[in-house]
């Protein structure tokens, strides 16, 4: 039986069969090193219900074996991720890290009801008007960055509707992050900035929304990352989907 099972089930787990499942060698650290190795996607879809459900079950069994079990596949995993992260030297490593991070993110935000995404519709309209911007790109980059939960938070620190890290959010005056006019008024008037700067250049201005505007300015769009190479594309395609 697979942790998913167990979990889905909702049958307490067994320390013996806890020990079997979870070691560095079982289902979490062998899905942890064929998303490094292959199709990241594929196998993050089955790795985010691993992972929480040992992380619940060694708090339930409270044993010293399975806490050393578990201990194993997090170990041989955080190895995979470390590399990964560290020195992501294929586009592959890369892309897991970037759907590790929004793996992160996307579990932090919770859940978003109609009459908050309407809501948030309709401002992103205003600063869109105000910024002389188009609304569905503003629409778009709002669900790339936080599906339009004004409580998002990445691990890096970035916050609300439109992911403004707390030193931007300064300079663009907005003192509470996770009020929703003032960040998507914040992150309208960045996008605004960004597009400015590199002369309407679309892609430059969202690439260096993502991966920061030194970045573009000192590597270029061929030296982007996969992650940020990714965002473009999914941005792109959400606001296909506003117009």
């Amino acid at each position: 039986m697979r942790l998913t099972e167990m979990t889905q089930s909702g049958q307490a787990p067994q320390q013996r069969v806890m020990a079997g499942q979870i070691r560095g060698t079982g289902d979490f650290a062998a899905l942890f090193a064929s998303a490094v190795q292959g199709d990241a996607s594929a196998a993050l879809a089955d790795m985010a219900p691993l992972m929480l459900a040992s992380s619940r079950q060694v708090f339930a069994v409270g044993s010293p074996e399975v806490c050393e079990s578990a201990s194993l596949a997090w170990q041989a995993g955080l190895a995979h991720y470390r590399a990964a992260t560290v020195e992501p030297q294929s586009e592959r490593s890369a892309s897991l890290a970037g759907a590790l991070r929004q793996m992160e993110q996307q579990r932090q935000q919770g859940t978003v009801t109609g009459a908050e995404k309407g809501a948030v519709l309709e401002l992103a309209e205003r600063a869109a008007a105000r910024y002389d911007l188009n609304p569905a790109l503003v629409k778009a980059v709002i669900q790339a960055e936080s599906g339009f939960n004004v409580r998002a938070q990445s691990h890096a620190g970035a916050q609300g509707l439109m992911q403004l890290m707390p030193g931007t959010a300064r300079d663009l005056g907005v003192s509470d992050p996770f009020e929703a006019e003032q960040n998507v008024m914040g992150g309208a008037r960045y996008l605004r900035q960004l597009l400015d700067r590199f002369e309407g250049n679309l892609d430059r201005a969202l690439a260096a929304y993502n991966w920061g505007m030194g970045n573009v300015e000192r590597k270029g769009l061929a030296r982007m990352p996969q992650e940020t190479r990714t965002y473009l594309a999914r941005v792109k395609q959400y606001q296909a989907e506003f117009v």
